[in-house]
């Protein structure tokens, strides 16, 4: 069967329409003595939807996805517990193996109450990027805004030879699977062609890359064609084209695509700009990663190095012509043989018996609300309706005051000092909102207040509970609104978005890989990207009294050599 995007809510019961939370709060003390990986990949293909790899199974390769498949743990009830399903607080809960709650991590942007403006989650003033001195302070770039380690400073503190290196197209994608103290944590910008880090990782970029940069690598794409990767007939069985409704970076809609800017004769900005949202970003991205491979001698000796790729493309082809496009399938099929291509690279590094490998997700994505139930709705519009309401009850304010400072969706922030200049009681303002919101404006599903969320008890709303796991009170909302089924936050015309709790955003792939630690399979428990971390303390046998909100994933583990099974 096809999987149509305007029928996903019935292959999901109503008790599973948004992620179902938990706190596991595990401690790893492990007893498992296996020989350890040599190195562990860890892949994340970032809105990676899970049903893309039964959708397009039948034009896979059998280098790719079959293969993690074939030789992998499967874990096909895997889902994110928050209800802000970003890119941000995604990757930090990968590998941190907590929550939004506990990392810190709640968004992609939030508002800072204290500088009084819109922060970004990898935004470091004191942290320049490297090789970009015509960026303001705003533009430095390092995890500081992280509240935890994640698993990769525990194995760095258990071993300080093992080498640690994150990379991807983007910055916060490779900072957040990073952790704190990476040896290296390496991205391209969208804007240029170039590998790119900050001061807060090292003061200066290795010769290697250096040497990479000086090669313009981003420029050999320049002129190339993106065109079909499979027949024709595969691509009307499985999609659906809305190219009415999509955000394309390009002057046209369908195939092919030629990848020149806005001078065909050499490459720039616009160019730059659109390789990002072709499959030719993730070829760039694996050209670096074979270049690290080679001079950071990952694998090279007795301890555990680990290896972090994020491949942002997929996400920037989702957002602009949504998940039923061709596009998004010749995105997936492409990536299916870039795996390929990756195995073959780390083999050739080394022994595939020395190699854990974990494929995972950030999140998925919404449908095009035109070509579903749902909406788009404004933050602007958002935020001029709670503006009207707040007057309706409160009084009219000078012309340059407002009663919200801002809406980073799904948060919505108070002018406290006016709030309190006025003597507005802001729980009394946050129900009275949150009620009224509701009612007012179509697409809300429900709108919570920050004294809501900050109560640690338990409830029959999911919804409720979703928005517990990513709220962080001195840095979220005042109120947190969440939109109804199949709507979407969106200030454009077109394209398509995630970040809410519902499957199609929080229902994302995890196999791991490796026959010397894993029992390959498929495993239908419940459970999240979060148990990545312990899994890997448990896999590593690392003595550690760091807490874990995710679980040990011990239904796919091996038994120890020199223990009985359990």
């Amino acid at each position: 069967m096809v999987f149509n995007v305007r029928n996903i809510r019935y292959f999901f019961p109503k008790t599973l329409w948004v992620a179902g939370v938990f706190l596991v709060g595990t401690v790893v003390s492990c007893h498992v003595e296996h020989k350890k990986p040599k190195v562990i990949v860890v892949v994340v293909v970032d809105q990676l939807r899970v049903d893309y790899l039964s959708r397009f199974q039948n034009v896979f390769s059998d280098s790719g996805f079959k293969r993690l498949m074939k030789e992998g743990a499967v874990f096909s009830n895997c889902f994110y517990r928050q209800a802000t399903t970003h890119t941000s607080p995604g990757h930090a809960t990968i590998l941190s193996g907590l929550f939004p709650t506990s990392h810190g991590i709640i968004a992609n942007y939030w508002f800072d109450r204290k500088l009084g403006r819109r922060v970004y989650a990898a935004e470091d003033t004191l942290s320049p990027v490297l090789l970009r001195e015509e960026l303001t302070k705003t533009n430095g770039r390092s995890p500081v805004r992280m509240q935890s380690m994640n698993i990769n400073d525990v194995i760095k503190q258990s071993d300080n030879h093992s080498k640690i290196f994150s990379v991807s197209n983007k910055d916060r994608s490779a900072i957040f699977l990073g952790g704190l103290k990476p040896d290296g944590a390496y991205w391209f910008m969208k804007d240029r062609g170039g590998v790119y880090s900050s001061t807060y990782y090292t003061e200066r970029l290795p010769d290697w890359i250096l040497e990479f940069n000086r090669s313009n690598p981003s420029d050999k794409y320049f002129g190339r064609s993106w065109d079909c990767a499979v027949e024709e007939s595969d691509y009307k069985a499985l999609c659906t084209d809305s190219y009415a409704f999509a955000d394309s970076p390009f002057d046209h809609a369908g195939f092919p695509y030629l990848l020149i800017g806005s001078d065909s004769l050499q490459p720039d900005q616009k160019y730059y700009s659109r390789l990002y949202e072709t499959p030719f970003a993730t070829d760039l991205l694996l050209d670096f990663v074979e270049a690290l491979l080679k001079h950071e001698k990952i694998g090279s000796d007795e301890s555990t190095d680990v290896l972090c790729i994020s491949m942002s493309a997929n996400d920037y082809v989702g957002h602009s012509f949504g998940p039923g496009s061709r596009e998004v399938m010749d995105m997936t099929l492409r990536t299916d043989r870039q795996l390929g291509r990756l195995f073959s690279m780390v083999q050739s590094a080394m022994p595939a018996t020395d190699v854990l490998w974990i494929l995972t997700s950030d999140h998925g994505i919404a449908p095009l609300p035109e070509t579903s139930d749902g909406i788009r709705v404004r933050p602007a519009k958002v935020k001029a309706v709670v503006e009207k309401l707040m007057i309706e009850k409160y009084g009219k304010l000078e012309f340059t005051n407002n009663y919200v400072s801002s809406v980073q969706y799904p948060n919505l922030y108070f002018d406290d000092a006016l709030l309190e200049e006025k003597k507005i009681d802001k729980e009394e303002a946050g129900v009275y909102i949150s009620q009224s919101l509701v009612q007012k404006m179509q697409g809300i599903e429900a709108v919570f207040t920050s004294s809501m969320l900050k109560l640690d008890k338990g409830t029959s709303d999911s919804l409720l509970e979703a928005a517990r796991v990513g709220f962080v009170n001195r840095t979220s909302g005042d109120l947190v609104v969440l939109l109804k089924p199949f709507s979407i936050w969106s200030s454009k015309e077109g394209g398509a978005e995630h970040g809410s709790a519902y499957p199609y955003d929080t229902h994302v792939p995890l196999i791991i890989m490796g026959d010397q630690w894993i029992r390959a399979g498929t495993y239908a428990d419940r459970c999240s990207p979060a148990d990545i971390a312990p899994t890997l303390a448990s896999i590593l046998s690392l003595n550690t009294s760091y807490r874990f909100d995710g679980r040990i994933l011990r239904e796919a583990l091996l038994p120890s050599p020199t223990s009985p099974e359990e």
